[in-house]
């Protein structure tokens, strides 16, 4: 049994063969067989680690009290018995620690000892034990190192919260010292790569990704051309939500040849993500150019020419952004995002009706409410049906704003599911909500409805200030509501340039009775 895995993590990581056989033949046995007939103190051993694995502490303490009748001497036996009671009375564990370090001077016991201490809060002593331990290895700087960090993820994995799920501005500082304090020690000393990699993906684990970075950035300064670190650092920073370095590294393992037949297509999704649609198209063509066999794979194909499409689209080149989404149709003929941008994109070239085709055909698949582009799909209805309203006679065509609202509102539904937030991103997440109210307030007012207006409105303005139109519409239903003060205050919100494009003062004369002067 590892005992310093068990220390660090609380479990001895499994039993092997030996050992697991040991198990199994005890468990066929009754108590006097067990007495009579298991009296070495390797099964006892096993055993005793057993019970403690499966948090069976009275089991535990019972056949502990036996091995140290048998073997009163017994180091084995003697941290079993320090791990028993760490579980039930820490300060019991550290006595016990002090009682048999003075007994053996067993270093190992320290390490123990430090441990308990941490879990206690105290620091410092903690820290004075795990010093005395790190010094008996002098001279073994790879053991040192992987101590260090062993000692530095382990404080990572300590919970000082309160029920409350608070912790206390001083423990939360010292937890913070000294486990950079060990990194910063593991990372000086001599350091196997396995090592790293392995303490890189703990500390991601407890969610420290910074010293995960920092653990994966000395591997690569070991060795440039290690191409799991240089993957595991892709993976980290894609995770995190930096999308720029993560394209770094997928270009970085393009270079030095790895293995993975998708980076090209990582590396476009990173590109697209911070905004760079050019770069996310030529890595997608490269993907396919370079791995063709890939394509054979029908999903991923999918995802890739969706992939150029949606990138076309953003960069406002509709036609070539259809032809790939009528590609995927070939590929995968249900497939529900591609009828929904196929929809925008035959709405952007003022085709309407072939717009609420592909909608509808979107709409008649059986698909769960995950899927991510709801939000979209009911935009684009709701612009349709404000585009037929203004296409026909005004008053007679009332029934398409109300269609219009209801499609807008079920956007707006959509987008706002949890799921659907991008955490590295509230800016975008804002400016989405805001413009979908925006548009609702838009269509209240086109109803006369000027109070229903107002909310929608100050809700949007909420989100994102920087809407466009939205400061010109607050200030004209201000206005038309009789609050002049507020109208003024928006209306030096409107930007010059979209004063003139629009000509608010043409297409709001009421705009003209606010005091220009008048600035509040």
């Amino acid at each position: 049994m590892n005992y310093y895995t068990y220390i660090f993590s609380g479990t001895f990581g499994g039993f092997d063969k030996e050992e697991s056989e040991i198990l199994a033949a005890w468990q066929k046995k009754t108590e006097e067989e067990k007495r009579a007939q298991f009296a070495d103190s390797d099964t006892l051993e096993v055993v005793i680690g057993w019970y403690l694995e499966t948090n069976n502490y009275d089991e535990a303490a019972k056949w502990l009290e036996v091995a140290k009748e048998r073997f009163p001497n017994s180091e084995d036996f003697m941290f079993l018995e320090i791990l028993h009671a760490k579980h039930l009375n820490s300060d019991e564990a550290v006595k016990l620690c002090n009682k048999f370090y003075n007994f053996n001077h067993e270093y190992d016991i320290l390490l123990l000892k430090s441990t308990i201490l941490f879990i206690q809060r105290k620091f410092e002593e903690a820290h004075e034990s795990f010093l005395i331990f790190i010094k008996s290895f002098l001279g073994d700087n790879e053991v040192i190192a992987e101590m260090y960090l062993n000692m530095s993820v382990y404080l990572a994995c300590l919970d000082y919260s309160d029920e409350n799920g608070e912790i206390d501005s001083e423990t939360d500082l010292k937890q913070e010292i000294y486990l950079k304090k060990y990194l910063d020690a593991g990372l000086e000393s001599k350091n196997s790569m396995g090592n790293l990699l392995f303490f890189a993906e703990r500390f991601s684990l407890y969610n420290y990704d910074a010293e995960a970075k920092r653990v994966i950035n000395r591997a690569i300064d070991i060795d440039a051309y290690n191409k799991d670190a240089w993957r595991e650092l892709a993976e980290l920073c894609y995770d995190l939500g930096e999308y720029a370095e993560a394209a770094d590294a997928y270009k970085y393992l393009i270079a030095i040849n790895d293995d993975d037949k998708q980076l090209y297509f990582k590396c476009g999704i990173c590109y697209q993500k911070t905004g760079k649609c050019d770069l996310a198209i030529e890595n997608f063509l490269l993907q396919a150019q370079k791995y063709p066999e890939e394509l054979k794979n029908v999903n991923f194909n999918a995802s890739l020419m969706m992939g150029i499409g949606s990138n076309y689209l953003q960069m406002n080149l509709i036609e070539e952004a259809k032809s790939y989404f009528l590609e995927v149709l070939k590929i995968k003929p249900k497939h529900f995002q591609a009828f929904v941008y196929l929809g925008q994109c035959f709405y952007l070239l003022d085709d309407n009706n072939t717009a609420l085709v592909f909608i509808q055909k979107a709409l008649d698949l059986d698909t769960d409410l995950d899927n991510f582009e709801y939000e979209n799909l009911y935009a684009i209805i709701a612009h349709i049906f404000v585009d037929l309203y203004y296409q026909g006679e005004k008053n007679a065509n009332k029934d398409h704003l109300f269609s219009a609202l209801t499609a807008y509102k079920k956007s707006l539904m959509y987008q706002n599911m949890v799921h659907r937030n991008d955490p590295f991103n509230p800016e975008k997440n804002d400016s989405a909500n805001s413009s979908i109210l925006t548009q609702i307030g838009k269509i209240y007012f086109v109803l006369d409805d000027y109070v229903h207006a107002l909310i929608y409105l100050q809700l949007a303005f909420r989100f994102d200030e920087t809407t466009p139109q939205l400061n010109a519409f607050l200030t004209v239903v201000y206005l038309y509501l009789g609050m002049r003060d507020d109208a003024t205050v928006h209306y030096y919100l409107i930007p010059e340039e979209e004063y003139e494009k629009y000509q608010y003062d043409k297409t709001f004369p009421i705009m003209d009775t606010i005091n220009k002067g008048e600035k509040i």
